[in-house]
């Protein structure tokens, strides 16, 4: 359309001037040709820009329409990822509460058994058991800690970690146990605080004290926490079998196990997980782990996190412990158990019956209610599932009990799930908190401390 109109206009008028063929009017017909000429490249040059345009503009159009196809796709995916990493999550929780509750029923029966086995050829029978028992949910902890570990759920919520009350919780869970196998335990006070997430540091903290009870044959174990500059060292040192060198850094593998006549002992049950675990959990939080060892002289593993600001309160105490509490001192207390799981409320009736204290048990707050009606007195601690049935919590089922005696009675929550979430709501409550599978002599001990606590109130 540009050229129909553009040659018509200017190619007769050009041609009619040049026809007069005098000087002037040649010259200007000249001008006009080299104006049409250029006119005409113009045009040209103008119609390969808007064809190039139109061209990109459809191009852009497609890959527009593309590019939102690709994206979609790419939200659907990402949800998809979401929706399974969720599922992990929700099966490993699953997985920690429900797979413990057997393991932690058992674990209690067999202590009970243990604590009322009289002749000596029994005893060694029951003790193999118990033996088998907490061989089985060394490994079950070790194998979901690091299924966690490989799916990659694991989500650190870092905060100012005060170590004080966690040491503190790490003796009372470990220091029965030490004092059993006859061992002494020390906690070393501290105000030091590290940046980290509670329940994963916990986790490593109680795998390195785990190993130090387990290796260490005779004298004892010291857990506590110095300065390195601007971060803390929190250290777990044993007398233990100690470690050769040449073994120091492939501990870390997992399954591997050190295997010679010093360490050998296939009664620890250990597959070789719980500092592989640790390396884990440490490169999650973003943490260093250093061990200094000598074969036949013990181990020092320290964990080496960013310092945090100082907390701030009375000094802690010392906890030391060297010989397990008095046998009976538990004997004519009342236990409240709120536990879904029947077969967890009667094996803490037969052990706290053991040692010489009668439980109350429900299901829910309205049950142990209820039985606690039938004793006409109210109870002297009360021990409460985290996770009960209809989604209900064992916190919500404490602050209630509490409610209703009118009383501030001692409190314990035992639970399966090890997120942080769930060990924040235990402790911003005030209460103690035990992981599943529950060792007998822990739980002796934080019962005894509970209701120490309140006979001292009284």
């Amino acid at each position: 359309s540009f050229y129909g109109f553009v040659l018509p206009a200017l190619v007769p008028l050009i041609v009619r001037v040049a026809l007069v063929a005098d000087s002037v009017h040649l010259f200007t017909a000249f001008v006009m040709a080299v104006v049409l000429l250029f006119v005409v490249g113009f045009g040209h040059r103008l119609n390969d820009v808007l064809t190039q345009s139109l061209a990109m503009r459809y191009e852009n159009v497609d890959l527009i329409a593309e590019l939102r196809q690709n994206t979609r796709a790419a939200h659907e995916a990402r949800g998809a990822a979401e929706s399974a990493n969720r599922a992990k999550s929700q099966l490993l929780a699953a997985a920690s509460h429900d797979l413990r509750q057997p393991l932690h029923a058992l674990g209690l029966y067999v202590a009970a058994l243990a604590a009322r086995a009289k002749e000596t050829e029994w005893r060694g029978l029951v003790g193999s058991v118990q033996q088998a028992a907490e061989t089985l949910d060394l490994q079950f902890a070790q194998l979901l800690d690091l299924s966690r570990l490989e799916a990659g759920v694991l989500r650190p919520e870092r905060q100012s970690v005060a170590l004080a009350p966690l040491l503190a919780q790490i003796a009372v869970e470990f220091a029965p146990q030490a004092a059993g196998r006859g061992l002494s335990f020390a906690m070393v006070p501290t105000h030091l605080a590290i940046d980290s997430d509670p329940a994963l540091f916990a986790r490593i903290l109680r795998n390195l004290v785990s190993n130090a009870v387990r290796y260490t044959r005779r004298g004892g174990i010291v857990v506590g926490a110095r300065r390195r500059g601007a971060r803390v060292a929190v250290e777990v040192v044993d007398t233990g079998v100690g470690i050769a060198v040449e073994h120091q850094t492939r501990i870390f593998e997992e399954f591997y196990q050190v295997r010679n006549n010093i360490v050998s002992d296939k009664a620890d049950g250990g597959m070789g997980l719980g500092l592989a675990i640790v390396r884990g959990l440490a490169d999650v939080l973003r943490h260093d782990v250093t061990i200094v060892s000598r074969l036949g002289n013990g181990s020092r593993f320290a964990i080496v996190a960013q310092r945090a600001p100082p907390q701030i309160g009375p000094p802690p105490r010392r906890h030391m412990l060297n010989a397990p509490p008095a046998r009976h001192a538990l004997a004519g207390a009342l236990i409240a158990v709120v536990d879904d799981d029947a077969a967890s409320v009667d094996a803490m009736r037969v052990l706290f019956g053991a040692w010489g204290a009668a439980v109350a048990g429900g299901a829910d707050v309205d049950s142990l209610l209820a039985s606690c009606g039938d004793t006409a007195r109210y109870p002297d601690l009360i021990v409460a599932d985290l996770r009960l049935a209809g989604g209900a919590s064992g916190v919500d089922a404490v602050l209630r009990l509490r409610n209703e005696f009118g009383a501030a009675i001692p409190a314990l929550i035992i639970s399966g799930d090890t997120g942080s979430a769930a060990e924040r709501r235990v402790l911003d409550a005030g209460l103690a908190l035990l992981p599943k599978p529950v060792v007998a002599a822990t739980l002796k001990s934080a019962a005894l401390a509970l209701v120490a606590v309140e006979t001292l109130v009284v």
